[in-house]
Formats: C-alpha cells, structure tokens, sequence
C-alpha cells in the first residue's frame, strides 16, 4: 500500500504543468488532469486500505498502556485526509459509465466516501453515517 502511495506522489510530482512544460509538453491537458485525479483517487484509496484492512493506524487500541494516545489523533488526520481528497477530485474524474473500463470514476471515489463515513464513528468518534451522501 505504501508503495502504492509513493508510485502515486512520485506520478504527481512529475506530472505538474510546469515539469510538463520543462520537457516539451506543451498545454496542461484534461487527460493529463483526469490521470493526476486518478492517481489522488489511488492514493486517497491506499491510505483508507491502511486505516481499514491493515489498521495500521488503530495501534491505540492495543497500546494504550504505553500512553500512545497521538495515535489516535492520526487516525483522525488520515479520515479527514482522505475526505478532502475525495472532494478535491469529485468533478476532475470521469461521470459514472463515461471512462474507460478499469479506470476509477466518480462512482468509484463515492464508493470510498461512503465506506469511509459509514466508519467514521472508528475513526473519529463521531457518528456521520446518517445524511452524509449527497451523491450516494
């Protein structure tokens, strides 16, 4: 999964209109804006697999006796991370049907921010399960 993040900043950072532009590309195209969303969408997708799949980010709960209580304030920091992504990309990505197979979509970034808020309560202590979708 962190590999997969790095792929995805690696991809960002060499992907700016101005490195672009450094190496011949002329113009800042849709494709290339829709690719640099796709890749947030992975990147936002690989961080939710991490605090969900792997619970990398829920050690609290098993280390409490240590003290480690900034742990769950990552955890935190990494919901709200993800959900200011997924917002940030909602109308750079494909609608709904519209890409191409295999690509991530709008659809596909709801998903997430579904999954994730109806989680939330794990995450941050408060529930947002409850009219939290205006696109889902």
């Amino acid at each position: 999964m962190f590999f997969q993040v790095g792929l995805c900043n690696e991809f960002l950072r060499e992907s700016t209109p101005e490195k672009l532009a450094s190496r011949g590309h002329s113009g800042f195209s849709a494709e290339v804006n829709k690719y640099r969303a796709e890749a947030r969408f992975i990147r936002a997708l690989s961080y939710y697999h991490g605090i969900e799949i792997l619970e990398i980010f829920h050690l609290e709960r098993r280390m409490m006796h240590l003290g480690l209580s900034h742990l769950k304030r990552a955890e935190k920091f990494v919901f709200d991370y993800i959900l200011s992504e997924l917002d940030a990309i909602d109308n750079q990505l494909s609608a709904p049907t519209t890409g191409q197979y295999g690509r991530a979509d709008q659809a596909a970034a709801w998903m997430l921010k579904a999954k994730l808020l109806l989680n939330a309560k794990v995450y941050t202590g408060q529930d947002r399960s409850a009219g939290s979708f205006s696109r889902c």
